[in-house]
């Protein structure tokens, strides 16, 4: 069974112009349109028996909306959807939130500080992480430069960036319960020594591969993943921005053994979701 645990949706009506937003705010583009009509399409023509799926918006005062829309895609392909629930920390009531969707089935959080501009420690978030920890619920969150600065060299970033590894180590701190996976490989690909200093330090936090299998050679992957352990990688591609097809066959490129393919393709999103 494969899952892909990074997955991000947008109603088709708004797909030209989320696509728009998102290029504008992070100078990168989709490889497809960003529907789950698509994603679906993808899906069967891959192998992908699931996904977990969230729609993002830059204005606080749609988040509840785009969780409904979440919500609704998942009520259709229950089989085959698991939602997230996305929080901007400009909402509200941002813990009301998480608890009402949680309420309705969602199995986790995903954040992006890259995306909305804010740094882990944001007070904002204080009130998130808590219910998080407090609901068992685990967080997905941006990890490593701003989604602009991906394909730039390390040593052309001289600002901090909104989501690197080692910022959430107050957090982590503050909150020794939390569930949280940094994605993108914890931004090992642009910190690398940060990322196992933050994975090393907390033993419980998860990373996946989303955005980040065509950055490295096999052997760097695979050199990652054997350093980590793969019973902590999560598979996830970061559709629309990448493709399905391409990211299972370069996770299968690094030569794991085939149960710890099996981890992280789903037993470690099966354990870490808590999916039936």
């Amino acid at each position: 069974m494969i899952i892909d645990a990074h997955a991000h949706v947008t109603p088709d009506h708004l797909a030209a112009a989320s696509a728009k937003v998102f290029f504008e705010r992070n100078k990168f583009a989709w490889i497809y349109d960003g529907t789950t009509g698509t994603l679906v399409r993808l899906m069967d023509e891959s192998g992908v028996s699931k996904a977990v799926i969230t729609n993002n918006v830059v204005n606080p005062d749609f988040n509840a909306k785009a969780n409904d829309f979440t919500a609704a895609k998942v009520k259709e392909r229950p089989d085959r959807l698991v939602g997230f629930i996305f929080i901007h920390p400009g909402y509200k009531d941002a813990p009301g939130e998480v608890e009402r969707c949680a309420k309705m089935g969602f199995k986790a959080i995903k954040i992006n500080g890259s995306l909305l501009r804010f740094f882990p420690e944001d007070e904002r978030m204080m009130g998130v992480y808590k219910k998080a920890m407090d609901l068992g619920i685990p967080i997905m969150t941006h990890c490593g430069p701003n989604v602009e600065n991906f394909a730039k060299d390390p040593k052309e970033i001289t600002e901090r960036q909104y989501a690197e590894p080692k910022g959430w180590i107050p957090v982590l701190k503050q909150f020794p319960k939390l569930k949280l996976s940094l994605a993108h490989f914890a931004g090992a690909t642009h910190y690398y020594k940060d990322a196992l200093e933050v994975m090393d330090q907390f033993p419980t936090v998860m990373t996946d591969t989303a955005m980040v299998m065509h950055k490295w050679s096999a052997e760097e992957a695979k050199n990652f993943v054997k350093r980590v352990g793969a019973d902590r990688v999560i598979f996830g591609t970061d559709y629309p921005g990448e493709d399905l097809e391409k990211d299972i066959a370069l996770v299968k490129a690094m030569g794991l053994t085939d149960a710890e393919n099996q981890r992280i393709f789903s037993q470690n999103v099966i354990r870490f979701f808590n999916l039936s």
